[in-house]
């Protein structure tokens, strides 16, 4: 584009000219070619006349978009025209005041799931269900990838900010993350809006509270990698609070390698095992079935159900628990995840903390 070229010596009519050939292009481009658009459209509308020099160099929005259209034109010319594709995969999401969610449709029903923050529950609904719909892209990756995609949210602000962007800069910044993601998954995405009673398992599911959303600090994990690690993945998390760059979690979460860590294989590893109390037991016996080790971390409760697992009758620890360290106050070892409810992690946690070295490889 010569634009580029005379950034600083322009026209409104010039840039005019080259909007309208990327809108012609909708047939083929679809709907980024509005989403792409926004700013040009901003000078073009904002101009003192159609033929007045203007000097654009400073505006790094309209340049980021120019510079889009150059780089991308080639890579975005794919789409067969005049075909009618049907999505064999269907998505669907929503938002709550206390998490997000979202489900697909193939053979299994997917789910995927995160808690929002305490700064994420004071944006706007719009915001939470746009977040809410890039999160659950970012979690189905492995199933969509290279795919179209129907899918379906009870929020028309939402289809419309997709499609065509927003003004506001926080809305534009995650239409724009939902866009560059589709492209860089060769994945093309058809939003749809639906009414709120077609949603509803959606809905449910953002309304999903995590009772178990603890975790422990970063000084304990590093402590306890230098202990007994290198840690290769962490069975208990998700992705915005796991210790390890591999991790499976309850929910499909961005970058998860799986979900129910109880269906994977935990022997050749070393695990980090912080799960919720009531899985304990679960956890030791999916340890024994493996043959696996790893590094269990419970609280010291000693009239809990799984201690009958940790020491038999005669109070002598089970052969195989290899070593154990026992932390004084849990307070300075586990903390709160966006659940403020939770009951481990919280001021009034004051119990004991035990580190304990498993092994069932022998």
């Amino acid at each position: 584009m010569d634009i580029m070229e005379n950034i600083s010596n322009t026209s409104a009519r010039s840039l005019a000219r080259i909007t309208g050939k990327i809108i012609s292009l909708y047939i083929v481009f679809g709907d980024v070619t509005r989403l792409m658009t926004r700013n040009m459209h901003q000078v073009i509308n904002d101009r003192r006349n159609w033929d007045g020099i203007e000097d654009l160099k400073d505006k790094s929005d309209l340049r980021n978009e120019l510079k889009f259209w150059l780089s991308n034109i080639d890579r975005l010319n794919r789409r067969v025209m005049f075909v009618e594709d049907v999505p064999k995969i269907l998505g669907f999401s929503d938002a709550s005041e206390h998490a997000c969610g979202g489900y697909l449709i193939r053979c299994n029903s997917e789910i995927c799931h995160k808690m929002w923050s305490d700064s994420e529950k004071k944006r706007s609904s719009t915001w939470r269900k746009l977040k809410a719909l890039f999160m659950s892209l970012q979690s189905f990756t492995k199933f969509i990838k290279n795919r179209k995609i129907g899918w379906f949210t009870d929020n028309q602000n939402v289809v419309r900010i997709v499609q065509t962007g927003s003004t506001k800069v926080h809305l534009q910044t995650l239409a724009l993350n939902i866009f560059n993601f589709c492209v860089e998954n060769d994945i093309i995405l058809q939003i749809k809006w639906i009414p709120r009673t077609q949603n509803a398992k959606a809905d449910f599911i953002s309304k999903i509270i995590d009772t178990d959303d603890w975790e422990v600090t970063e000084n304990f994990f590093n402590f306890m990698n230098k202990k007994w690690g290198s840690y290769t993945i962490d069975r208990f998390a998700n992705y915005e609070n796991t210790k390890v760059t591999r991790f499976n979690s309850k929910f499909w979460n961005p970058n998860t390698e799986a979900v129910d860590a109880f269906l994977q294989d935990w022997s050749n590893e070393n695990n980090w095992l912080v799960p919720p109390v009531a899985l304990v037991p679960k956890v030791i016996n999916h340890l024994l079935g493996c043959k696996a080790k790893g590094t269990l971390v419970v609280p010291d409760w000693k009239s809990a159900t799984f201690w009958p697992l940790l020491q038999d009758e005669n109070s002598k620890w089970k052969w195989y628990i290899k070593d154990i360290i026992k932390f004084k106050n849990g307070c300075d070892i586990c903390k709160q995840g966006k659940n403020k409810n939770s009951y481990i992690g919280s001021k009034n946690f004051k119990h004991q903390i035990l580190a304990i070295r498993i092994d069932c490889s022998e």
